[in-house]
Order: structure tokens, then sequence, then C-alpha cells
């Protein structure tokens, strides 16, 4: 079993240098602020590369006056139009988090503003609950968890919080199944649970520990109703963008849902997954996007598996 105190140096090698040797200029970028952070020139230096690729700035080109980003397909049916448009704004505003972009940029404050206007008048977003749930962890990473209309959208999710302590949208329910009886999703209570620990005060509340509980005890479960019935879904550790791909995560979408919640941490699951994380490592530092599938590393996902385990090392410290 883990002991927190040793996770960094229990790792085989040290990744973050093979990071800023080798990573794209965002993750060089994003591993620079959050690990070499008095070293400002060079900071700079790697957001001027960030601020010119190319890809980023097509996104930012594309962005309408309203802050929506366009679709490149018309739906006929105004309703899948809207939910169509909604989703294809999470994946933009999640591809610009990637590359660093925050609140103080202007394109983000028009997307997000856009975001929140997708709301019914109870709060409740688009699509399905996984969607509506991403929608929050999206808007707390950016730090507006705390507004008033994403507050009211924390609160109708809350209330659809099932009696296993997780979340399960509707039409998931098999037909001849008596819903009362079907468990909860563990992918669609990961993303809902990693909404609210995000969250500086709702992290406490008694909604995000019995979700927390839930996914500890479903941990590497694929029984179905799921969004991931793989076997192998808990291996994808890199959320991609397609339709469902950036609900993706596997085991570090887990450990990054539950790092926040320090009372858990010593759950076998969650000490189970960190053992795990530390045994798919490569030699040179890095980690997988999909374990025992990848032949070589990713350096997103090494960025985020460094940074997890860094939270985690110096709530020990804090605490000795």
């Amino acid at each position: 079993m883990s002991n927190p105190k040793k996770i960094m140096h229990r790792l085989k090698a040290d990744p973050l240098p093979t990071i800023l040797d080798r990573a794209p200029a965002n993750v060089k970028y994003l591993a620079m602020r959050e690990f070499r952070y008095k070293e400002t020139e060079m900071i700079e230096e790697l957001r001027r590369k960030v601020e010119s690729d190319s890809a980023r700035q097509k996104m930012i080109e594309t962005q309408d006056s309203e802050g929506l980003w366009p679709l490149d397909e018309k739906f006929s049916i105004e309703e899948t139009h809207r939910a169509m448009q909604f989703l294809h704004q999470l994946k933009i505003l999640t591809k610009l988090f990637n590359y660093g972009d925050r609140l103080e940029h202007d394109h983000i404050k028009k997307g997000l503003i856009a975001l929140i206007k997708f709301q019914k008048p109870d709060g409740k977003f688009p699509l399905l609950l996984h969607h509506h749930g991403y929608a929050l962890l999206l808007l707390s990473k950016y730090g507006l968890a705390a507004n008033p209309l994403v507050e009211k959208s924390f609160r109708w999710i809350s209330k659809k919080q099932r009696h296993d302590g997780g979340w399960l949208s509707s039409t998931m329910v098999p037909k001849t199944a008596d819903p009362d009886a079907v468990k909860s999703c563990v992918w669609t209570t990961m993303v809902i649970v990693q909404a609210f620990s995000n969250h500086t005060r709702l992290k406490n509340s008694d909604v995000c520990k019995k979700g927390a509980r839930f996914i500890l005890e479903n941990y590497l479960n694929i029984e179905p109703p799921s969004l991931f019935p793989e076997p192998n879904a808990w291996d994808y550790l890199l959320p991609n963008f397609n339709d469902q791909g950036i609900f993706r995560g596997g085991t570090l979408r887990f450990l990054e849902a539950l790092t926040p919640l320090k009372e858990f941490h010593e759950h076998k699951n969650f000490q189970k997954a960190i053992d795990w994380m530390l045994a798919i490592q490569f030699r040179d530092g890095l980690f997988p996007a999909v374990a025992h599938t990848s032949v070589k590393g990713d350096h997103m996902v090494t960025f985020k598996i460094l940074k997890l385990f860094k939270q985690l090392d110096a709530e020990i410290i804090e605490n000795d």
C-alpha cells in the first residue's frame, strides 16, 4: 500500500526534465508554471510560443461575437442544434484550458458567458447528467464555481443524486428494468464528484461525500449501465475530443476527483489506484495515454499525474 509521503520518491524516474525537453509548448508551459514558477522569463517565452500556435489562433479567430464557436453542421431541429452547440462549447473550452488559457483572456470570458447562457431557468444544462457535471467541472476549473448561476446548477444536480450516492441519466436505464434497482453510472458520478471536489465549499458537502464513497466502492467496475463498458475503460488516462471522449480519464480522473477530499485518501481503493499508477510508469519517467496499450509515454498525462502527486505530497507535509 502506498505511503503518500513517498509518492514522488517512488517514481521510476523524474519525468519533469523529459517534459521540459520534449513536450509540446503548451505542456511545457503548464509544467513550468506549476513546478518552476519562479523562472518567469522562461514562462513568458513559452507563453509566447503557445499564443502563436496555429490551432489555438484558429479557435480564437472563429469565435463569434456572442462567444460561441460555430458548428460545422447545422441541425434542422433547434433543440438538437442547441445541444450540439453546447457540447462543442465544452470541447473548445477544454482545448483552450489545455493551452493554459484562463479567465483573464477575453475569448475565455466570452466563451464561458456563452456556456452559462445554455442554462435553463432551473439551472439545468443541455443533454445528460455527465454533460451537466462536466460543464460544472469546467466552470470550476476556470474559477467560476462561486458564480450564483453556477451555484444554481450545482443545486440542480445535487437534487438528482440517487439513493446509492451516484448519478444516472434516465436514458441509460434499460427499458425493462426497474430504475430504482439499477446501480448508478460510475463514470457519470466521477465527473460530477470531480466538479464538486473542485468547489471550495461544496467539496465538504454531504452530496460530494456520498458521491465519493460511491466511486470508491465502484473503482474498476465496468458493469452496465456505463458510459464506458469496455474491459479496459479504466486504462484510458487521456481524454479525447470525440462526443464521449472528454469524459474519459480512467484511473487518473478517479484520483483527480478524490485528491481534494482528504478524508478518503486512506481508503484501500484510493491507495490501490496510486500503486497502479506508479506501476505503469515507463523507465523514461513518462506515463501512457492508455495503460498496457500505449508503447510510449504521453506528456499531458504525465504532467497531470505529476501535478496530482505533488498535491498529495504537499498535503502530508502540511499535516506533519
